[in-house]
């Protein structure tokens, strides 16, 4: 921090966080949790994925440097050839010749409860006008929900935040 010439307090009351939370961070006693991630990428005019995999890659460094030996010595590698056996193999040709069954021929009953494509059809076109009657009906701001979900405004706060489209200035010194 102190190439950006920034203390720890200030960090702290920039990010709205208890100062301990940033000393425990930088003292490598406590992770960056995603919470912490938006933040800093907020302040820094970053992505939080960007915070999360920079934590990632910390703790398999640790995790590495403390345990790959053990590690490598007690877990077996996977051999794929071990995990078929006749029987597998034979599942997979029937699995295989389903694929291949014919489908009934057009005009003929079906017995699935399934719709069928002139049914379809008839639906696509009544959501259609259904559409345009409630855009036509509603001026230029109404649109039509998709799969169920009520639009929301662009303006509308979900509670996530959108990535930064260009770095902070706010915090800069």
């Amino acid at each position: 921090m102190e190439p950006l010439g920034i203390s720890r307090n200030q960090l702290a009351r920039d990010l709205d966080v208890p100062v301990g939370r940033i000393s425990d961070i930088t003292n490598g006693k406590r992770g960056i949790t995603a919470d912490t991630a938006l933040r800093f990428g907020r302040f820094f005019g970053t992505g939080p994925e960007l915070w999360l995999r920079l934590q990632a890659e910390y703790d398999i460094g640790v995790a590495r440097s403390a345990n790959w030996k053990e590690i490598e010595a007690r877990v077996r590698i996977l051999d794929v050839s071990d995990t078929f056996d006749e029987d597998d193999e034979a599942l997979m040709q029937d699995e295989a010749g389903q694929e291949d069954m014919e489908l009934p021929e057009e005009g003929a009953e079906s017995t699935s409860d399934a719709p069928s494509a002139a049914d379809e059809a008839a639906d696509k076109e009544a959501l259609a006008a259904s559409v345009s009657t409630s855009a036509s009906a509603g001026g230029p701001e109404a649109e039509a929900p998709s799969a169920g979900i009520s639009a929301q405004s662009e303006d509308e706060d979900i509670g996530i935040p959108p990535a930064p489209s260009s770095p902070n200035t706010a915090g800069s010194v």
